[in-house]
């Protein structure tokens, strides 16, 4: 379901997580957990598939709270959008949400993205959100629209913190 062609089961970084970093994949399976367990009981049947597939090793090395709060917001974004109404057709559809990371040389990129039938290419106030706490960490966000419908949405942080002061701009 991915949009983005992203390589897949890259070898464990687990024993080189620097100090301060953390494991990504609990995090987000945490947020997973919690996102599922907010769906009303009325909208359960349209409640989408959550896949996770997170390497157990691919660690973060920037402040956990604000990695949560992005996370959260675009999780509980796509499931919303993958569990919204669907076009009128004959095809079976399938509603899902899958997450996936991957390391680069210098990044951590982590591609959230949805089945829904949302067109234009406009982002909401979460994404835009989402996007600024990306920035003031280093990284960047960027959304797709997919070929086969719904979007993804990347986040891109560096592997390495980056200073605090390093992030402060001119008033």
């Amino acid at each position: 379901m991915s949009c983005a062609s992203q390589p897949h089961g890259e070898p464990s970084e687990a024993a080189a997580t620097p100090a301060g970093a953390f494991l990504l994949r609990p995090m987000i399976q945490e947020i997973v957990n919690l996102t599922a367990t907010t769906i009303p009981e009325h909208a359960a049947a349209d409640a989408p598939l959550i896949l996770v597939d997170v390497d157990r090793g691919h660690t973060v090395d920037a402040e956990a709270g604000a990695v949560r709060r992005i996370l959260g917001t675009l999780i509980r974004d796509a499931v919303a959008a993958a569990a919204g109404p669907l076009a009128a057709s004959d095809a079976p559809t399938l509603r899902e949400v899958v997450i996936t990371s991957v390391h680069t040389d210098d990044s951590i990129e982590i591609e959230i993205a949805d089945s829904s039938d949302a067109s234009g290419d406009t982002i909401g106030m979460a994404t835009a959100s989402a996007e600024s706490m990306a920035t003031r960490l280093g990284g960047s966000l960027r959304v797709y629209r997919c070929p086969e419908g719904g979007k993804a949405v990347t986040i891109s942080l560096p592997r390495r913190r980056v200073a605090a002061g390093a992030l402060r701009r001119a008033a």
